[in-house]
């Protein structure tokens, strides 16, 4: 399995605005993604990150900030054992093309 989880978020707000699950999960879920996306996406220091990467046993976390609008993200949840490599190139292609 790939990508379990992808959000497209508005980090200002923290509210999703897309969703797609491969798995059977609960708003709340998409919630959670989409609050940890705008938490790593702001730093400590006030600036704005465009790429966090969090892992866990339960899986690896890519946040993908848009950069022509720097309140969207795209929050992508994916299983332990997924290949991530290109994602974020991808990911970046899906915001271009959403604009």
């Amino acid at each position: 399995m790939g990508c379990e989880l992808a959000v497209l978020a508005d980090l200002s707000s923290r509210t999703c605005l897309l969703t797609s699950a491969e798995i059977p999960v609960g708003q709340e879920q998409f919630d959670a993604l989409c609050h940890e996306g705008a938490a790593l996406l702001h730093a400590s220091d006030g600036s704005e990150e465009t790429l966090a990467v969090a892992v866990s046993a339960t899986g690896t976390r890519l946040f993908i900030r848009d950069t022509a609008k720097r309140a969207e993200a795209l929050c992508l949840l994916f299983s332990p054992s997924a290949p991530i490599r290109g994602v974020e190139e991808r990911g970046r292609a899906y915001l271009r093309a959403a604009e």
